[in-house]
């Protein structure tokens, strides 16, 4: 081998190993968020920041604490407060029921997905929404028919 070949396989060589050594490690469960309203920058929460089952979902000031802290299980939204699910009570089909918190059991009333700045059901496709578009904090949230508005875009 000349030693031109040589420099540049050893270039080479050296750029792959750099290049490897640099690339991130395989991605892991995304740490806890929060998930914020584009009507009003309101976070969504626990209400009072129960550990209780069956405790209302709200919007209300971002703080930061572990009620307003959410991270994805697989197609489940879980609270770093208390570890149970977004969940639509009692599995209602129906536009304008209600979030809680519930233990997690991974049926499509718990499970919700991405869909541009939407947040959908997976039990009826439904968007997650701040009930009546209000800017209140405290306003509960439900599932409604995806229609594009803010109270049903979040990042």
């Amino acid at each position: 081998m000349n030693g031109s070949l040589k420099a540049r396989l050893f270039f080479l060589v050296v750029a792959t190993a750099a290049a490897l050594l640099a690339a991130p490690a395989a991605a892991s469960a995304a740490p806890p968020g929060t998930i914020r309203s584009e009507l009003n920058n309101l976070c969504v929460d626990i209400e009072g920041g129960s550990y209780a089952a069956g405790a209302r979902v709200i919007t209300w000031d971002c703080h930061g604490y572990a009620n307003q802290r959410w991270y994805w299980d697989g197609d489940s939204i879980r609270s770093r407060l208390n570890n149970l699910c977004l969940d639509i009570a009692g599995g209602d089909y129906a536009r304008g029921a209600g979030i809680i918190m519930w233990p997690c059991h991974g049926n499509a009333n718990q499970s919700w997905y991405w869909y541009g700045d939407t947040i959908r059901s997976g039990l009826n496709n439904l968007c997650l929404d701040i009930e009546g578009g209000s800017y209140a904090r405290g306003a509960r949230l439900i599932t409604w028919t995806c229609h594009g508005n803010a109270n049903q875009a979040w990042y």
